[in-house]
């Protein structure tokens, strides 16, 4: 409180009443102060309880108040900051550039917020700092408020987010290096995840799950592709013995149908021949026939003449009679010797013995005719001579009648011939039936077995078409199994450099490494060396 005495002679005079007015407006404007003071000094308790230092500055850069956290970390007391430059307290790389915030919120009448770091004492802090304009009752500035926050936090974890970022980015990397190799067809690659720490460790746990997942799909993939190659490698062989045999079979089948459709041409000659032979037994029967009625008849004339005979020997007064009648029987024994001589040359080989006799009869009638002229100059001997014709006679009518028997056996032989042709006619007619039959179904055997020729051929094309698809995997070996089932069913030819290879594929098992996890390779490639035999056992199977 502020007291004023004042005395003066003259109070009541001018100066009196100036003093008074004067004391009057010191002890309000006083009063005011206090007030506004106390106002100030709540705020500044306000500003006291932000855990961050606030400051505020005049327009030279001088401290005029700093909260409480600013005092602590300054390591000084309020009054010992006040008047002090605020970069002596609180140094930063933006102090006295014009990257300040503070002095250019001043400088431009706005607010500007950035970041640095401040150094106070031995600290080093990463700081937000805002700067505003402080102004008066005019509007003029005064001064900046300063409002600092201190981002360590904020700081580290942006750092742990950028080192999770980068553990991210590289593991990503890897995975997708991993899968171009296994695009590639390069399935013995594997994924590792890289170690972590405290702050890699929850999306190290994330790229553990994927190197399993991946890990789990290249052993499915190996596993599978080995059984395909496997499978391919069957297929291949058995497409290859399937398109060999077809082949042989519709090249054996072609050679079939061409033999027999000669068999065909033949047998139809052969039916034409038969035919012909039936009909000339047919009419060797009817003129065996006819020459067994003519031989009957011979045979009957000669019992006739051998009755004339008795006749001459009884009654040789009527030789005359008897030599007409022996001109009369020489005369149709010619006749009968030339037919029977016309029936044997027809008979052919079974005439051979009719033709003798039947010559022996046209002599016999030479001679008869002879002796019929003779008979007048040999009548003294006539007796004798008509007892010899009649001995001849005899003779003539066993043979007769042997002749008789022979045609008779001839006639029925014949018979039997003519039928048995007719017979044989009729089975090469149904012969021919049959291999008509067999020429169509061995023409359509014949375009069945070309048409799975072709099949097999294409089969077998797409084998190794498919085999050069699998080709581009190279497989891992992981599974022996794999590996054993593949020796079990494939023979690699061991002059792997002999002439003459036909280029089929084999899976090749090495013992070499990959990226030192010394897993063997299985790689399924084309190799013109190897041979691989199926036997008809096996090919039994397909």
């Amino acid at each position: 409180n502020t007291s004023v005495a004042v005395k003066s002679k003259d109070e009541t005079g001018e100066l009196g009443t100036a003093m008074t007015t004067m004391v009057n407006n010191l002890r309000k404007s006083n009063e005011e102060t206090e007030k506004a003071l106390g106002e100030a000094n709540r705020k500044a308790q306000y500003l006291n309880n932000i855990p961050t230092p606030v400051m505020v500055i005049d327009k030279n850069m001088n401290i005029q108040f700093v909260n409480k956290n600013g005092t602590e970390i300054a390591g000084l007391t309020a009054d010992e900051c006040i008047g002090k430059k605020c970069y002596s307290l609180f140094t930063n790389p933006h102090c006295q550039t014009g990257e300040c915030r503070t002095a250019r919120a001043m400088q431009q009448d706005g607010t500007f917020t950035g970041e640095t770091v401040m150094s106070a004492r031995s600290l080093n802090l990463p700081i937000m700092y805002t700067g505003a304009p402080v102004k008066d009752e005019k509007g003029d500035i005064v001064g900046a408020f300063e409002y600092i926050n201190d981002i360590t936090q904020i700081k580290k974890a942006q750092a742990k987010m950028e080192k999770v970022g980068k553990y991210q980015e590289l593991e990503v990397s890897k995975i997708s290096e991993t899968l171009n190799i296994m695009a590639k067809g390069d399935l013995t690659v594997s994924y590792s995840a890289a170690p972590s720490d405290d702050d890699t460790q929850q999306v190290h746990q994330a790229f553990t799950n994927i190197e399993n997942a991946l890990g789990a799909t290249l052993h499915g993939l190996n596993d599978i592709l080995g059984q395909v190659a496997i499978a391919v490698e069957q297929i291949t062989s058995g497409s290859e013995q399937v398109s060999d045999s077809s082949q042989s079979l519709s090249k054996g089948a072609t050679e079939q149908a061409s033999s027999l459709e000669e068999i065909t041409s033949s047998m139809t000659e052969m039916t034409s021949q038969t035919k012909q032979n039936a009909e000339n037994a047919t009419q060797a029967n009817q003129l065996a026939s006819l020459a067994r009625g003519n031989a009957e008849g011979g045979n009957g004339q000669m019992k006739k003449m051998l009755d004339a005979m008795i006749e001459i020997n009884q009654s040789s007064s009527q030789i005359s009679k008897i030599i007409k009648a022996i001109d009369e029987i020489a005369f149709q024994t010619n006749l009968l010797a030339l037919n029977a001589a016309v029936e044997a040359a027809r008979a052919g080989v079974h005439g051979k013995g009719f033709a003798v006799v039947a010559e022996e009869v046209r002599n016999l009638a030479q001679r008869s005719a002879k002796a019929a002229k003779e008979t007048t100059e040999l009548i003294e001997g006539s007796a004798k001579k008509v007892e010899n014709g009649t001995q001849i006679a005899n003779e003539t009518a066993k043979a007769l009648e042997e002749i008789v028997a022979g045609i008779t056996k001839v006639t029925d032989l014949v018979g039997e011939i003519a039928g048995a042709s007719n017979e044989q006619a009729q089975g090469i007619e149904q012969v021919n039936q049959g291999l008509s039959q067999i020429d169509q179904i061995t023409q359509s055997n014949t375009a069945n077995a070309e048409e799975s020729a072709s099949a097999a051929e294409e089969l077998s094309s797409q084998a190794v078409q498919l085999k050069q698809m699998l080709a581009r995997f190279e497989l891992d070996g992981q599974s022996d199994e794999v590996a054993q089932r593949q020796v079990k069913h494939n023979t690699i030819n061991k002059a792997a450099s002999r002439p003459g290879g036909n280029g089929k594929g084999r899976i090749i098992n090495s013992d070499e490494s990959w990226g030192g996890n010394g897993k063997s390779k299985m790689r399924y490639q084309s190799d013109a060396a190897v041979a691989i035999s199926l036997d008809d056992k096996e090919f039994g199977k397909f």
